[in-house]
């Protein structure tokens, strides 16, 4: 079995032969640690009815519209139990920075980018779980879960799919478990939350009543003001608005909320701060679209929710992604041929999620067009919104061969149900690897309490930032010191 996962790893990138033996051995430890956890049996029988009833699913089975996102809710919650992680990983300790060393204010704190994200509404969690939970970082473990929940059952009242085996494959879709590595890191809540705000703008979005004028008005606003993801809302109002049939007054405000929305997380930190970085656009901004890598990233993160972690497949994703765009374009043009612009009028509005994920995707290829990112976990939610789209639509459609075919989706649904549990560095691989990275770490600390804890320090920072120095050393020590001073978040001892 070891010499079967090294060739599969030497296959895929020939140029790491060392690095595959050392993660085929660290593989093996994981997997040796994940079968003797406490948890495990009752985490395989869950494991096992979910996919059973996969298997051997019906087009009528009631079982599917909220049971099984409630099975699969407990059998996230179950791993993120028995591979519990409280540390603050790589962009996390950036953004708690301030809650230390309070070297700005709150508000100062609150407006400052990071990167090239306005998070000012995700700092507000960091805040209030500083303020009243002591910086629990396992709490944006489950906050994120009860998200995805709450995103799956908005999802399943108002699209209404008879057809269950179809319903099945898009709640495990929502449910991938490739987000896991969005769950265990605290920031990466931004993108949860994100596509918490693109699920209930789709079905607000198209109503001139005023009880969802409101909250679509705020989520329109809030968006850029959390993270990179949100500017698909207001860039989607800019750009397609004219199209839907809502009275003009409506989308007036929709039009003001969006630049009201996209100025202040742009402006805001700008007044506050003075040498800020961020994205200039200008003429040697657009030299990104003489670059290949622009397009490859473009197509190939449409897929990211059914690719591994291993930058060699970005070239299958971007197969994938074009495909599916092609697919889309093809059925789109046949009907503007026979309908005219009336075809494309009902496309625009009727697939909000497609036009939403084409944003994320220029978005992301604008700014990290690299075929790392093709794959990268973290940029899973924007590649689901695409495909919940894209399903929905050859659904609706029903003109392709294969989506008449029900094995073929039940397999799909299959696939993507256990190779986002157990792909390495997804699902269970990756809660439980960074269980480990935990236990490690606290453990170093607490034998340390009355000594040095020099040691600690270098171990946590190696391992928290996965090798790299970019972060300074001495600004890491100072919040660990407060957090040991304090008995603070995971040095609550």
């Amino acid at each position: 079995m070891k010499n079967l996962f090294f060739n599969i790893c030497f296959f895929l990138d020939p140029s790491r032969k060392d690095k595959c033996s050392e993660f085929i051995s660290e593989l093996i430890s994981i997997l040796t640690f994940i079968v003797n956890s406490k948890l495990f049996i009752l985490i395989l029988i869950f494991l096992f009815v979910i996919l059973i009833k996969l298997i051997f699913l019906k087009t009528t089975d009631k079982f599917i519209d909220y049971l099984l996102p409630i099975f699969i809710f407990v059998l996230f919650c179950l791993i993120l139990a028995n591979f519990k992680t409280n540390l603050p990983w790589v962009d996390d300790w950036e953004w708690i920075e301030n809650l230390q060393t309070e070297k700005i204010s709150v508000l100062e704190w609150l407006f400052q980018p990071t990167n090239i994200h306005n998070i000012f509404f995700i700092k507000l969690i960091f805040l209030l779980n500083n303020n009243f939970f002591n910086l629990n970082f396992l709490l944006f473990n489950y906050l994120s879960v009860i998200i995805i929940i709450l995103i799956t059952l908005i999802f399943i009242r108002n699209e209404r799919i008879s057809n269950k085996i179809y319903l099945a494959f898009l709640i495990i879709l929502i449910f991938s478990g490739k987000q896991f590595a969005n769950f265990s890191q605290a920031s990466n809540i931004a993108w949860t939350i994100c596509f918490f705000y693109i699920i209930l703008f789709k079905y607000l979005f198209d109503s001139n009543k005023l009880s969802r004028v409101i909250p679509c008005s705020v989520i329109i606003f809030i968006a850029p003001l959390t993270f990179g993801l949100g500017y698909v809302l207001p860039l989607f109002i800019l750009s397609f608005i004219y199209f839907f049939k809502i009275n003009i007054n409506t989308k007036i405000n929709y039009i003001i909320f969006s630049i009201a929305g996209i100025l202040a997380s742009y402006l805001i930190p700008k007044m506050l701060f003075d040498d800020l970085d961020g994205i200039t656009l200008g003429f040697n901004s657009l030299k990104i679209f003489l670059n290949l890598n622009f397009y490859l990233t473009f197509f190939g993160v449409l897929s990211n929710v059914f690719l591994p972690w291993v930058e060699r497949i970005a070239y299958l994703g971007v197969i994938i992604g074009l495909g599916q765009f092609l697919i889309v374009l093809l059925i789109v043009s046949k009907k503007y041929h026979l309908n005219g612009f009336s075809s494309l009028n009902n496309f625009i509005t009727n697939n909000i999620f497609i036009i939403l994920g084409l944003i994320f995707a220029f978005i992301v290829s604008f700014t990290r067009s690299e075929l790392q990112t093709v794959v990268a976990a973290r940029y899973s939610v924007g590649s689901i919104i695409f495909q919940l789209g894209f399903w929905l639509f050859l659904f609706k459609e029903n003109k392709l061969n294969f989506m008449k075919n029900l094995n073929f989706i039940k397999i799909l649904t299959v696939y993507i149900f256990l190779s986002g549990l157990f792909f390495p560095y997804s699902g269970i691989h990756w809660q439980a690897k960074r269980h480990i990275s935990n236990i490690n770490i606290v453990d170093c600390f607490k034998n340390n309490l009355l000594k040095e804890t020099n040691n600690c320090n270098k171990l946590a920072y190696d391992t928290l930032f996965y090798g790299g120095k970019w972060y300074d050393f001495e600004i890491f020590e100072n919040q660990i010191k407060v957090f040991k001073n304090k008995s603070k978040s995971f040095l609550n001892f």
